[in-house]
């Protein structure tokens, strides 16, 4: 509902850009999950911060409803050059012909496969093994190990405004998915390889890798741009329901693959596992990570192909 409501407020060689902006500002959450919250949890036990949380998020909900507008013509402004009117309610009728249609194109299965990967394998680590592995490699603590994943949340920040800015600029969506999902696989594939990596090396792995994995938001403009501005808020549900599905799937897969490998031991109820434990974790990552970027390269080598009919019928027309 935040991407449709970028595109009510902002004209399409926008539209890049404020996708990386939403997510980089849902990053920011990510990033107080980390130190801030690790430090606030133990200072004053997680159940107030939990309490403080929900607080936050109830006053957040209330400022939405008081002063956000779905449209330029909701808060009483003049059109925006290029954007359709959102006032226009869309039909049953039409929207289960747009769903018929998205489901039909491969471009959708393309974009919906890759963020199952992506999302899956990204939330899984960074939100649920990425402190556990840190802490029982390294041997240090928790809050320590939070810092790591707060440098990679501020790569995260910046990743996606960049790339949707330089999207918007250059008209490439396509090949900087690329870039990401390739960038994705490899910085998995480096901890599957080495295992125990060092602690400098982990920060500025995080940090570089979040800020080049910044095309991933992209996925959502491409699949916006093939389907009709009222079909807009459905179609980027559709695979983004994909993305969610994998951040169901993948604790489980990675989990298992971990409890393989357990000692036998636990840490404050936590079980822990050994070096290679991870190691095959990070190497289920990284395929994971090689299919993504199968299904980007596909999608870029579809879009091209389509970009130069028009380009051709463009010449056809402009020499008629």
């Amino acid at each position: 509902a935040a991407l449709r409501f970028c595109a009510n407020w902002f004209r399409s060689d926008e539209f890049g850009t404020m996708t990386g902006v939403t997510f980089s500002v849902g990053i920011l959450g990510g990033l107080a999950a980390t130190t801030p919250l690790a430090i606030a949890a133990s200072s004053v036990g997680w159940r107030t911060a939990m309490l403080g949380l929900g607080a936050f998020g109830i006053a957040v909900a209330v400022g939405i409803g008081l002063f956000s507008h779905d449209s330029p013509s909701d808060a009483g402004l003049p059109p925006i050059d290029n954007v359709p009117d959102s006032s226009n309610v869309t039909s049953a009728a039409a929207l289960k012909r747009y769903v018929s249609d998205a489901i039909r194109e491969p471009e959708t299965w393309l974009l919906a496969i890759m963020l199952f990967f992506m999302t899956g394998i990204g939330i899984t680590i960074f939100g649920l093994w990425g402190i556990p592995y840190l802490v029982q490699t390294h041997d240090i603590s928790v809050t320590e190990a939070s810092v790591y994943l707060l440098v990679g949340n501020i790569g995260g920040m910046i990743g996606p405004t960049l790339f949707g800015w330089l999207s918007d600029r250059s008209g490439n969506r396509t090949g900087l998915i690329v870039l990401s999902t390739v960038v994705f696989g490899l910085t998995w594939g480096v901890f599957a390889a080495f295992g125990t990596v060092p602690l400098l090396l982990v920060g500025a792995i995080f940090l570089f890798s979040r800020i080049l994995r910044g095309g991933i938001p992209l996925a959502f403009t491409v699949i916006k741009e093939r389907h009709p501005e009222e079909a807009s808020g459905t179609v980027i549900g559709l695979i983004n329901t994909m993305g969610w599905i994998g951040a169901a799937v993948f604790p489980v897969v990675l989990g298992a693959a971990l409890d393989a490998y357990w000692t036998g031991e636990t840490v404050n109820g936590a079980r822990v596992y050994t070096e290679s434990g991870y190691r095959v974790a990070f190497a289920i990552a990284a395929a994971a990570g090689l299919l993504a970027a199968a299904c980007a390269v596909v999608l870029s080598l579809r879009t091209r192909d389509e970009r130069s009919l028009e380009s051709d019928a463009d010449v056809e027309r402009s020499t008629g």
